[in-house]
């Protein structure tokens, strides 16, 4: 089953922000994240 959840994270200041935070959720199991700083 896939769910599709999109979640407005502020306080990004940078892409190493939003690298950091996707790499820290794909760790979960089941998750495949994707975090765009650009919006």
């Amino acid at each position: 089953m896939k769910n599709k959840i999109s979640l407005r994270i502020t306080g990004m200041h940078c892409n190493s922000c939003a690298v950091s935070i996707e790499k820290a959720l794909n760790k979960l199991p089941s998750v495949k994240a994707n975090v765009n700083f650009a919006l």
